[in-house]
């Protein structure tokens, strides 16, 4: 975001200077310029590389956290049906033994 405003202040600096200074200095505001839509160009591209990185980073964690979800309701439904077999399980063996 710095790169990006300190680019448009060049720009508008630059273009002051081609209003301001003589036809012989042009070039060097026209390199001013130049850099400075550089400068904003890539700031853009650093921000664009940024929301995909936080993007992908976001789905991640995501899918992680829907991961987790479901690990954990099969582990209660697991949990459930261990206990209702072994509740069975006993009933069964106090039916046997009476």
């Amino acid at each position: 975001l710095a790169l990006l405003i300190f680019g448009l202040l060049i720009s508008i600096y630059s273009i002051i200077g081609i209003l301001i200074l003589s036809h012989e200095h042009i070039h060097y505001s026209i390199l001013l310029i130049l850099g400075s839509i550089l400068m904003v160009c890539s700031a853009i591209l650093k921000v664009k590389s940024d929301l995909e990185l936080l993007d992908t980073e976001l789905h991640s964690v995501r899918n992680l956290h829907s991961t987790s979800v479901k690990k954990d309701a099969v582990n209660h439904i697991s949990n459930w049906r261990i206990r209702d077999l072994e509740y069975r399980v006993k009933r069964l063996e106090e039916k046997l033994y009476k």
